[in-house]
């Protein structure tokens, strides 16, 4: 698995691409735009990225990928909690996010999640459909998308938010 790291911090970046290695190989950028451009090589698997970082933020990278139809596992960590407009983007997006200070173990259940999450995406992807309709329970979170224009929208009302 190929985890592409975005990360603004040298020393921070150091220290997760060391823990990161453990689990795949790790590329590396040091801010949104970079880790943008670096999204499209195959090879990524998987991005996990800060949020405040200088030129792009971690939720406008998420965005913007997704713009681009990049659909990989996506983990956002945080400093502080998310405003209401970032954890619905977050949602909408499936990706997830996690509190700093990161624990690894945590870090690495974040990762399962993400994965679980963009599969679960994957098998429910209506190809008339820009976005996922389905309502899904995994690990006990509910993640309940809505699509926006998808003509097979019999299922878009979410029962837990």
């Amino acid at each position: 698995m190929a985890i592409l790291l975005a990360e603004d911090d040298p020393s921070v970046r150091l220290v997760m691409s060391r823990y990161l290695s453990r689990i795949g190989e790790v590329l590396t950028a040091e801010n949104g735009a970079e880790a943008l451009e670096r999204a499209s090589d195959p090879e990524v698997d998987l991005i996990i990225s800060d949020h405040k970082m200088p030129i792009k933020t971690g939720i406008e990278l998420l965005v913007d990928l997704r713009a681009r139809h990049i659909k990989l596992p996506f983990v956002l960590y945080t400093g502080g909690i998310p405003s209401d407009t970032d954890f619905r983007t977050l949602i909408l997006n499936q990706a997830v996010y996690l509190m700093k200070p990161i624990k690894m173990d945590e870090l690495f259940a974040t990762i399962d999640l993400a994965r679980k999450i963009s599969a679960a995406e994957s098998s429910n992807y209506h190809s008339g459909c820009q976005e996922v309709f389905t309502i899904r329970d995994i690990d006990g979170i509910k993640w309940c998308p809505i699509p926006s224009g998808c003509q097979y929208n019999d299922n878009t009302r979410c029962k837990y938010g």
